[in-house]
């Protein structure tokens, strides 16, 4: 009986683990990796929506659907850098996209659990 909120609880951690992974790769991206202007740029702020919904994951699980939301226009970003640039900032691209994907699976994964 006990192995269903526990899954959702394992998953739920996993997928604020991802989310945290993808907002210290948006945050390298835009200062060190492949900033759209030399020395970074101002969108290194678009890593403020994910901080917080990592900080709101950790202490309230039940928001798991709004985080899961929140997570689409960075694999839109991903996706479209990713297809129109080249280069480092391609791959920086695909990894963001590929960790929201992941991210949601595993948010997904854990609100079936539940």
């Amino acid at each position: 009986m006990t192995a269903a909120p526990d899954r959702a609880r394992s998953l739920s951690r996993i997928g604020v683990w991802i989310i945290a992974a993808l907002c210290g790769l948006e945050i390298l991206w835009e200062l060190r990796l492949a900033p759209l202007h030399p020395g970074g740029s101002w969108l290194v702020l678009k890593a403020i929506p994910l901080a917080i919904v990592v900080l709101i994951l950790v202490r309230n699980a039940r928001v798991r659907t709004v985080a899961a939301l929140v997570l689409l226009p960075y694999f839109v970003e991903g996706v479209v850098r990713g297809a129109t640039e080249h280069g480092r900032s391609m791959w920086v691209a695909l990894c963001a996209a590929a960790l929201a994907v992941l991210a949601f699976g595993a948010l997904y994964l854990a609100d079936r659990a539940r």
